[in-house]
């Protein structure tokens, strides 16, 4: 079997259908979180304002937006559906206590109030708001690159040929941790020095023993029968471990889910509000529980008893605080938008140019460039570590609003060729997972963007050695 010519369009489109229903309980959901802040707000906001809110509802409606559009293809896994949610889960949601209480105090702008605080948080929405509309000028624009052409072909041995990769992962993982004194020092060292600089130096190890988590994703894609398999679910779970325990990353484990939950959807080509409900609320507990056992740790010792600690009131209330200082007090997003180009000038497109030296390991090239998180943790905070300005900020601090409008444009062009790619190659598992994590991690920051080359790079190497992907054109026989 092999794939079809890139200019191919097979007869059903693969993305799962959005029943009526459906679509009106998104709205109503939107409109109920717009009405409970504006109401919190109003009840409980120390330092909002009006303008904040104006602004949250301009990124809502925007949002919203696909919802409305009575068009064939906008279907659950659709980039510009997925890319609604992604964004409100992890831009707006986590940024709910801010438009609710307010922002007090930034540590990177001490001598600001609270009302010029709050008109900064107003700024940024509207910023936000701008990146959308670029998004899905670029989406709905039609333009897209020609599509690259892909040879597949079935695997054979797919559970074997998994579980020895996965295998390896875990060995590589349980020796990198014996190398820094064991799990309980390794993990004591986020507390320390800090997540980050704790691996700094020998990320490249870590990032081996991932491949454990994109080859369990593989073997749920090929192997219809995965679910019902109790070892595919003892790797998955210790994936999952290898995942947390190597870097801390909370959002590493959540990525399994929800991408496995993707390449479900994709392969039923139909919608279960009940698992889909589910594997939200396992989100947000792994979320909380995680959480417990960070913060935990800068008491000197590791619980692993706050993995299944009682008290859901008490970890919801530290998760907001926790929320409000990650994405108020201490988000970078906000000096950029304040200091630039006034007092900071601008990066012209520097920043991203350091995707090239991202993939060589710091111990071969120790004094390689940073990231602009960690330049933006040596200018706005006068740190060492790094402290991402996200997608909007990083873009708005290299060309300003102009920057923003063109990544985000872009972007979109580039989620609408993913969508074509799946929508030639969809037959084929090996596709269907690219495409997931495709859109579920990509984001126009450089961060995002080595990551999703690392995992693009990894996961075609995986299928090659898998027997899963042709790198030339396979010759047929004549006879």
């Amino acid at each position: 079997m092999s794939s079809p010519e890139p200019t191919q369009q097979a007869a059903p489109h693969p993305f799962v259908p959005i029943a009526r229903r459906d679509r009106s309980v998104v709205l109503l959901a939107f409109f109920g979180y717009l009405t409970s802040v504006g109401v919190l707000s109003y009840l409980y906001g120390e330092t909002t304002s009006v303008w904040v809110f104006l602004g949250l509802t301009l990124n809502v409606v925007l949002l919203a937006l696909p919802f409305l559009l009575q068009r064939q293809h906008l279907g659950w896994t659709q980039p510009v559906i997925l890319h609604s949610f992604l964004v409100f889960a992890g831009s707006l949601a986590v940024r709910t206590p801010i438009y609710i209480r307010g922002l007090d105090y930034h540590l990177a702008l001490p001598g600001w109030r609270g009302d010029q605080l709050s008109n900064l948080v107003a700024y940024e929405l509207l910023v936000s708001a701008l990146a959308l509309g670029a998004y899905y000028l670029g989406f709905f624009s039609g333009l897209r690159p020609p599509l690259p052409r892909v040879y597949f072909r079935p695997p054979q041995g797919v559970m074997v040929k998994a579980l020895l990769t996965i295998g390896l992962a875990a060995v590589v993982f349980v020796l990198y941790v014996r190398s820094q004194g064991g799990v309980s020092n390794h993990l004591l060292s986020w507390a320390e020095v800090g997540r980050v600089d704790a691996i700094k130096g020998e990320g490249h190890w870590l990032k081996i023993s991932r491949l454990g988590g994109l080859t369990a994703l593989l073997w749920f894609a090929y192997d219809r029968r995965a679910l019902r398999r109790p070892l595919f679910w003892a790797a998955g779970i210790a994936c999952a471990m290898i995942n947390f325990l190597g870097s801390g990353s909370r959002s590493s484990v959540v990525f399994l889910l929800v991408v496995g939950t993707l390449i479900w959807l994709i392969g039923k080509r139909r919608f279960s509000p009940v698992r889909t409900l589910v594997v939200v609320c396992l989100c947000l507990l792994i979320i909380a529980s995680l959480g417990r056992l960070r913060r935990g740790l800068f008491s000197g010792e590791v619980d692993w008893s706050a993995l299944y600690a009682t008290g859901a009131v008490s970890s919801f209330v530290e998760s907001l605080d926790e929320l409000r200082y990650r994405y108020g007090s201490l988000d970078s997003a906000y000096p950029v938008l304040a200091r630039v180009p006034h007092e900071v000038d601008f990066l012209y497109g520097s920043s991203y140019l350091t995707l090239v030296a991202l993939p060589i390991p710091r111990a071969m090239w120790p004094d390689k460039p940073g990231t602009v998180g960690k330049l933006a943790g040596e200018v706005f905070y006068g740190v060492k570590a790094g402290i991402p300005p996200g997608a909007v900020g990083e873009a708005y601090w290299n060309l300003h609003i102009p920057g923003v409008l063109l990544l985000f444009a872009l972007f979109g062009i580039f989620h609408r060729t993913m969508a074509s790619f799946l929508e030639v190659y969809h037959a084929y598992p090996g596709a269907v997972a690219i495409y997931a994590l495709t859109v579920f991690w990509s984001q126009p920051s450089i961060s995002a963007m080595a990551e999703w080359l690392y995992m693009m790079a990894s996961v075609v190497a995986l299928l090659w050695l898998g027997g899963a992907l042709r790198l030339t054109r396979p010759r047929h026989r004549v006879s």
